[in-house]
This record gives C-alpha cells, sequence and structure tokens, in this order.
C-alpha cells in the first residue's frame, strides 16, 4: 500500500480485459470494511486501509492478501493488484437422466424396507385379532 492506506489495483478477465463495473470490497475476517465498483478501465482505488490480512473479493473471486503499510512493506511487495476473474463461472456436477430421488439406492432401500416393515405389521396385526376370545358370556333367562 501506498502511504495514508491506499491501494490500487485492475480487475481483469481471463483474456486480459479490463472488466468495468465489478464490485469490489475488502474484507477483514467477515466484516466488510471497504467497497467500491471499477471504473470503464476495470480500475479501483481504496483508502485508509490497516495493515494486515484481508480478502479481496470481486466478481465473486476471492484472494486472502497481506496489506503492508509503505515503512513496513518488505522489498518485494507491490501496491497494487491485479485481480483475474471468469466471466463464465466453473459448474461442477453430473446431470442425471431421470430424477435423482429415482436413481438413489438409499432411497430405494429405504422405500422398501417401510413397505415390507409395513406389510409384516399389519399380517401380526391380524393374527393377533383372530386369537382374541370372546370374554363376554351371556346369561341364560
Amino acid at each position: 500500500m501506498k502511504h495514508n492506506g491506499t491501494l490500487r489495483g485492475i480487475v481483469v478477465d481471463k483474456g486480459g480485459h479490463p472488466v468495468a463495473a465489478a464490485e469490489v470490497q475488502i474484507l477483514h475476517g467477515t466484516d466488510v470494511v471497504a467497497a467500491t465498483v471499477t471504473d470503464k478501465a476495470g480500475r479501483f482505488s481504496f483508502r485508509s486501509l490497516r495493515n494486515g490480512t484481508h480478502i479481496i473479493q470481486a466478481s465473486g473471486v476471492m484472494h486472502v492478501v497481506r496489506l503492508w503499510g509503505a515503512s513496513a512493506a518488505p522489498p518485494a511487495a507491490s501496491e497494487s493488484v491485479t485481480i483475474v476473474v471468469h466471466p463464465d463461472p466453473v459448474i461442477r456436477g453430473q446431470a442425471a437422466s431421470t430424477p435423482g430421488l429415482i436413481r438413489n439406492p438409499w432411497l430405494i432401500a429405504g422405500v422398501a424396507g417401510v413397505v415390507i416393515g409395513a406389510v409384516m405389521i399389519i399380517e401380526h396385526q391380524d393374527d393377533d385379532n383372530n386369537n382374541i376370545q370372546p370374554s363376554l358370556q351371556l346369561a341364560s333367562p
């Protein structure tokens, strides 16, 4: 960072082209400490940032960075940052040709277990009902 806690940077796509109107945030832990939007050339700037570990987030891309004051920065520290964003998010997954629940073996086994259990309970109750002896005796006149 430069004096007065200023951090400058640019947001570009994977082809190196500037990304205009990209939302850029600086987070310290989970707290947003600064936010801005890039200009037409993809540039952004923040002032009055404090030293320490922060997260820079731009268009869904997050980077953990260490911000140094001008007097404390090591020789290899940069005064600006370039953030590369991907306009097309990478989505990993698998498309099913049939609804996922139908192909889930645990669901099928669970349903089969419930059905078998229900049949066994009904059969057991029928057996109990057939073994009941009438305890009521009618008195003769």
